[in-house]
């Protein structure tokens, strides 16, 4: 186990690694030594005591690799091999005992099926992603995941496991001494406590149930083609209303793009955090679409709906002409590629943009960017469950997603739904493999324009280490969690919380960027302008690399500075946040270049910067102070007042003296006026703007925002033109039902 890094330290799959073998190691040479007259209490021990070995080797690979978790990974070592040779060695007095022949098979064969049959039964029939086990105790949740999620349930079914051990034993004595009424009364008590604890395994988290989930979240919207499940408390009629319109448009799209419909009702489970999720389903930030199920289904966050939903859309798709059963691909990486192939533009470099600037910059000979030996290399690689699986996530997703969307765009989706559950390419397309790769690297490398930012993002991403190759899997360092804990905070509400554990996070490691920018924005809310100058300032004299000083530290700085009054040195940290911003960030290029026009006029940033209402001061002539305004009317749920604010503001208004943030500017109000006018509900409005901000920014060479916001007007306008979405809207608002 030394060999590989995700086994070599004492962790969770190590422990399941572990246990298998102790199962087996355990009850048979246990078998061996009750053969020769030996006692179960001597065994036991013994048997327990041989597990100091692998726990030692275990924790002598800290040497020369760290083992972040060490205490977590003692106690999952305990939990899964500890608690299993109790289990094993039960398991053998008690064939010892019995009168049955060929009992090393009988124990092999119990192994066997306990390690398989369950966890068929619990991945292949509910809606969770983690499986207990009484041989190797479990896995706790999907591989991506960087935080496992340790539920209740694995304790109580390492109890359970337990149960089960004492019911042998117990079992067995019974066998010498039928007659004792204690024995039974024994075996009774255990069998019920057994028993309860399959009868309640919902509720002690030992398996989910789709009764389970919506109980928890307790509001569902349901049509004739989905069902969306979310929390009422947590989830707004607008919000509601927004995933109802995705929806329906992506199925739609996708319908259309695939030449193929999604036969049975989705059901679309959106967690309002990742508590809830890891909770009920083991899955804590990753989403996921289990295809093998019978019904239909995604789980994702509420957070990042608009962000993992029609990827996992495309998954329900997929299964439509998937393998039998399954209802997936032998390849992990069409199943994979087809689903980002599918997600819908976001402004930034998509796959074809980031593989072609891999190939192109300098990065692509050095054997680092895993595309040193070709893509040829890289597809044969991840079209194999463990190739993709153990390479990089970037490279492995951004690669595939590329590839199949040249498939899909040169020969049709009819002869990739052909090629998709088999991977025999040459049988459908008339080609092998090898071509067919040539012709997408042709195809990549005659693209007429890739955003310059785009070089240096793809290196950032490919080097990512995999989960195969980090030296800490599934560690969450404390300045991490504490981070976690202060969103969670935020989340609920309670900022006062959130600035504390903000400041915890900070005492574990003061140049973390993520949560120093989390403390500034909370601090800057409460008006502590000069404790954010000092502190950033702090920061930076302290030696913080301008790349680790990332453009919303910059930004924060520039607000504490023009809310003390310094105007000047404000706008010096908000042209700093510009240059470090990427060509493609046009959203925050925005927000950054309006602050650097409100520098000079603190009341109308601070409504920014506290996110409040506007004040009563009226908008001026000034095209900036009315966008601002208008901001600011969004916020509180105007969107009419807004619009008409946007509406009235001129481009030959929006003058700040900096012409390249006048032009981001007059870009960026179409954009923002389409937004305001689909939250006011005027879809056609709506429509209109998203097309004039397209038609500006192809104007201005950026093409993936461009993209993205044609697919913003296409949906404007399809939804305008529904008479299932105009339904859907109107039931969404004037009815919720709940369980």
């Amino acid at each position: 186990m030394w060999s590989a890094p995700l086994l070599s330290i004492l962790h969770v799959e190590s422990s399941a690694m572990m246990a298998t073998v102790s199962y087996f190691a355990a009850g048979l040479t246990s078998l061996s030594l009750f053969r020769s007259g030996a006692r179960l209490r001597k065994v036991m021990t013994a048997q327990e005591a041989a597990l100091l070995l692998p726990w030692m080797l275990l924790t002598v690979s800290a040497l020369w690799q760290p083992n972040c978790d060490y205490v977590r990974g003692l106690t999952f070592f305990l939990g899964f091999p500890g608690v299993t040779v109790v289990f094993a060695v039960s398991l053998a007095w008690l064939l010892h005992t019995l009168p049955v022949r060929r009992k090393r098979t009988w124990l092999i064969g119990i192994g066997v099926t306990l390690a398989i049959a369950p966890t068929l039964y619990d991945v292949g029939f509910h809606p969770q992603f983690y499986t207990y086990n009484h041989v190797f105790g479990g896995f706790l949740g999907p591989i991506y995941d960087e935080d496992l999620a340790v539920r209740r349930g694995l304790y109580a079914f390492r109890v359970l496991t337990l149960l089960w051990s004492a019911m042998f034993v117990a079992v067995a004595t019974w066998q010498v001494r039928p007659a004792s009424r204690i024995l039974r009364g024994v075996i009774a008590a255990i069998g019920l406590l057994v028993a309860a604890g399959y009868a309640f395994g919902a509720t002690l988290g030992i398996i989910t149930t789709y009764d389970r989930i919506e109980q928890v979240l307790g509001g569902v919207y349901r049509t004739t083609s989905f069902e969306i499940y979310y929390d009422p408390d947590r989830t707004t009629e607008a919000d509601l209303r927004d995933m109802i319109d995705e929806h329906l448009f992506r199925m739609a799209q996708f319908e259309e793009r695939l030449g193929t419909s999604v036969q049975e009702p989705l059901r679309t489970y959106v967690y309002p955090n990742a508590d809830v999720k890891a909770q009920l389903t083991g899955a804590r930030h990753t989403s996921v679409a289990p295809v093998w199920l019978s019904v239909p289904q995604v789980h994702v966050l509420a957070s990042s709906f608009h962000d993992t939903f029609a990827h996992e859309l495309a998954h329900v798709f997929s299964r439509e002409f998937g393998l039998p059963v399954l209802r997936a691909s032998v390849s992990v990486g069409l199943l994979e590629g087809l689903a980002v192939a599918l997600e819908p533009p976001d402004g930034r470099p998509g796959p074809r943009e980031r593989v072609s600037a891999a190939l192109l910059s300098r990065s692509a000979s050095d054997r680092s960017s895993s595309l040193a030996g070709g893509l040829n290399g890289v597809v044969a690689s991840h079209l194999t469950p463990w190739g993709f699986w153990t390479g990089r996530d970037a490279i492995s997703y951004t690669t595939m997603g590329s590839f199949v969307r040249y498939l899909l765009d040169a020969y049709g989706p009819a002869l990739f739904k052909r090629a998709y559950a088999t991977a025999r390419f040459e049988a459908v397309y008339g080609k092998p493999p090898e071509v067919l790769v040539a012709e997408w690297t042709d195809h990549l490398l005659a693209l007429d324009a890739v955003s310059r930012s785009t070089g240096e993002r793809v290196a950032a991403q490919f080097a990512v280490p995999s989960l195969f190759e980090k030296t800490c899997p599934h560690y969450v360092p404390p300045h991490r969690r504490l981070l976690l804990e202060a969103r969670r905070y935020l989340e609920a509400g309670d900022t006062t919380r959130a600035v504390r554990s903000a400041e915890r996070s900070l005492a574990e490691r003061s140049d973390y960027v993520a949560a120093l920018d989390l403390w500034a924005r909370l601090a800057l809310r409460r008006g502590d302008a000069r404790s954010v100058a000092a502190r950033l300032g702090i920061v930076e004299e302290g030696g913080v690399e301008s790349e680790r000083f990332p453009y919303s530290l910059w930004v924060r700085r520039g607000d504490a500075m023009a809310l003390l009054g310094r105007t000047t040195e404000a706008r010096r940290q908000y042209d700093r946040s510009l240059r470090a911003l990427p060509s493609f960030a046009h959203e925050a290029r925005s927000v950054a270049g309006l602050r650097y026009a409100l520098a000079s006029d603190p009341l109308r940033l601070r409504m920014l910067i506290v996110e409040e209402g506007p004040h009563d001061r009226p908008a001026s002539p000034d095209g900036v102070e009315r966008m601002a305004a208008g901001i600011s009317l969004a916020r509180s749920g105007n969107y009419e007042q807004a619009v008409m604010l946007l509406r009235t503001t001129t481009a030959a208004s929006l003058v700040t003296g900096r012409e390249v943030i006048d032009r981001e500017l007059i870009r960026r109000r179409y954009v923002w006026l389409g937004e305001l006018s689909y939250a006011a509900g005027n879809l056609r409005d709506a429509a209109f703007y998203a097309d004039s901000a397209r038609a500006a920014y192809l104007d201005a060479g950026a093409f993936t925002e461009a993209e993205r916001l044609s697919d913003v007007g296409e949906k404007m306008r399809w939804l305008a033109a529904s008479t299932a979405a105009r339904t859907a809207r109107y039931t969404a608002h004037m009815h919720r039902s709940w369980r």
